[in-house]
């Protein structure tokens, strides 16, 4: 779900008139919120959900299975679609059922990630954060 909001959302962006522009922004707060994201990783080692359960002495030998806070996956959607969500509404002048499909996608890969055991909900509202501020502050900056 993930690389279909990538994918819809440069595309449709790049076909817009001026909108080149709106891609690079798009792929820099992808780049900046996943960079945040690995950093508060490896600095806060929360295990993921699957260390709770029975299956915690296998999926221990997993080192990736202390990286649970916050969610990448959370944060590179939010982060995509909050870029999308402003550069439909700078380009258009609104965002459109486009825009908000694409923050109901972020959303969903959000929700997909606590039903698939991989965060906790805290781990996705904080990634969605990431997300939402590094699509934010590239707006800011560069528009």
């Amino acid at each position: 779900m993930l690389g279909g909001l990538v994918v819809a959302g440069v595309a449709d962006a790049a076909s817009q008139e001026g909108g080149g522009p709106y891609v690079t922004g798009m792929a820099e707060s992808l780049v900046w919120s996943t960079a945040a994201s690995e950093l508060l990783k490896a600095g806060v080692g929360r295990p993921r959900p699957v260390l709770y359960t029975l299956q915690a002495p296998q999926a221990a030998l997993a080192t990736d299975n202390l990286r649970s806070f916050p969610s990448g996956h959370a944060s590179a959607a939010f982060a995509v679609a909050t870029a999308y969500w402003l550069a439909r509404r700078d380009l258009t002048g609104s965002p459109g059922a486009a825009g908000w499909a694409a923050v109901g996608a972020a959303a969903t890969v959000g929700v997909l990630r606590v039903v698939a055991g991989k965060h906790f909900p805290t781990d996705v509202i904080a990634g969605a954060l990431l997300g939402i501020a590094g699509g934010v502050a590239v707006h800011a900056i560069k528009f």
